[in-house]
């Protein structure tokens, strides 16, 4: 149960500094986005300091790591739209600012965890699990799974413009 509340808590954070400018409540897409966010943030920390950056810190390659890297890319790609959305007035280099920010903070939080509690702590262990997944599972399966569960709650997925598109990738 503390994982979840340090989950939550964690992902409140994140929501918190994504609509901090703004008087709007997240909408279901953006919470369900900052959680895919938060969590491949959290493995790429937990990879970085318990397992020797194994999986993140290397050239891509088909059978160690491409779908991890398939899966930043997506999430980032699907997260620039409603940041777009509510930020009309930031440039493309500002929202990749905003991104960066978001994920310094997670990343921070996460090493504070992984530091105070060590690599074989149960949080250290739910994100190894993070980890795993991401490693496995091929973009186009998040990219679903992310639909389905902003569906299941409600919410509508915002279509990017060719602009949005241009977003580059902080990772």
């Amino acid at each position: 149960m503390k994982d979840i509340l340090k989950s939550l808590f964690l992902a409140c954070l994140i929501v918190g500094a994504l609509t901090s400018c703004t008087q709007q409540k997240p909408t279901v897409e953006e919470e369900v986005l900052i959680g895919a966010f938060t969590n491949i943030i959290t493995a790429e920390t937990y990879d970085k300091m318990c397992n020797s950056g194994e999986i993140v810190t290397k050239r891509p390659t088909k059978d160690l790591n491409i779908n991890w890297y398939g899966n930043q890319q997506t999430i980032v790609a699907l997260i620039a739209a409603p940041m777009r959305r509510r930020f009309p007035k930031d440039t493309p280099d500002k929202s990749l600012e905003r991104i960066l920010e978001i994920r310094g903070n997670i990343a921070s939080k996460s090493q504070s965890l992984l530091e105070d509690r060590g690599c074989d702590s149960p949080e250290a262990i739910r994100m190894g699990k993070i980890l795993d997944l991401y490693t496995k599972m091929p973009p186009w399966s998040l990219h679903s799974m992310i639909l389905e569960e902003v569906k299941k709650r409600g919410g509508v997925m915002t279509e990017l413009t060719e602009e949005e598109q241009k977003l580059p990738n902080p990772g």
